[in-house]
């Protein structure tokens, strides 16, 4: 009863108030690592769940604010395809932002919806962008050894046909990361396994996928709905720790998507900037 009186209450409040999706906002976190060189730092900008949306002017004012970061990376972490709006959303996106920086890119489960993965991944591979599916990399940059890694979708076993197990995939995948030195990154577009990656040693766990939890009322209600956690859900967004595992999740761009609104959640633009300090 006490939570048919809470959705009811939240109801009457959409409502009541101008449910505007609000401005685009900048979301800034700021980590330290001892694996990062003292007095450098790693700059990240993740972008998450556009769903083929087509932005006004075809998203300048998304990438002016990604250009004056200067990043060393750019993440994308899932849904920037979707399976029901028109590709050309994507495809203008994916064009204005390919030149910034290096991109790294992780399907989500509206891709594979589209039920055609390998041509929508050919189509984000022409734009010089690497798709992670189950691998790592390993990049020294400014003699920082980083280590991105990116899981595969779920869907992928519905949607392609083929017996896909995801924890399977992800063992085989990154048990060795245990091994390995430098700053290690997952790119996972769901986070509601979080905790079955810690083990792999990852420093930070970068997702998208929630929305935000669509409809917020901080600092009492963080997130009132996310897919695959339902009601008030564990992971909505925002900056989690899990054991030595830092997990971010983006409140994702899409206005579009889904249809439900968007109360006291803007869409955001992703940075993580990771400065180095001293070994303890």
């Amino acid at each position: 009863m006490i939570k048919q009186l809470l959705i009811l209450l939240i109801f009457l409040l959409l409502i009541s108030a101008c449910a505007a999706e609000g401005p685009l906002v900048m979301q800034n976190y700021n980590l330290q690592s001892e694996k990062i060189k003292t007095g450098d730092s790693i700059k990240i900008v993740v972008i998450s769940d556009t769903h083929s949306q087509i932005f006004e002017q075809g998203g300048k004012r998304i990438i002016d604010k990604v250009k004056n970061e200067k990043p060393d990376f750019i993440f994308l972490t899932g849904d920037i395809i979707d399976n029901k709006l028109p590709l050309i959303g994507s495809k203008i996106f994916l064009y204005n932002i390919q030149n910034i920086a290096p991109i790294y890119y992780v399907p989500g489960n509206h891709e594979y919806y589209n039920r055609n993965i390998d041509e929508l991944l050919a189509v984000v591979k022409n734009y010089g962008i690497m798709v992670l599916q189950d691998i790592f990399i390993e990049i020294e940059l400014r003699g920082n050894k980083i280590i991105i890694a990116g899981a595969d979708d779920p869907a992928r076993k519905k949607f392609r046909a083929d017996d896909y197990d995801w924890q399977a995939a992800s063992e085989q995948a990154f048990s060795a990361l245990a091994d390995k030195d430098g700053y290690k990154i997952l790119l996972v577009h769901r986070p509601d396994h979080a905790a079955a990656f810690a083990k792999y040693t990852i420093d930070l766990m970068l997702s998208g996928h929630t929305h935000g939890g669509q409809i917020r009322f901080p600092p009492f209600i963080n997130g009132l709905y996310a897919p695959g956690q339902g009601l008030f859900p564990q992971y909505p967004g925002g900056q989690y720790q899990i054991d030595s595992l830092t997990l971010i999740i983006s409140r994702g761009l899409t206005t579009e998507r889904p249809r439900l609104p968007r109360l006291n959640n803007p869409p955001e633009i992703v940075v993580v900037e990771i400065t180095g300090i001293d070994d303890p």
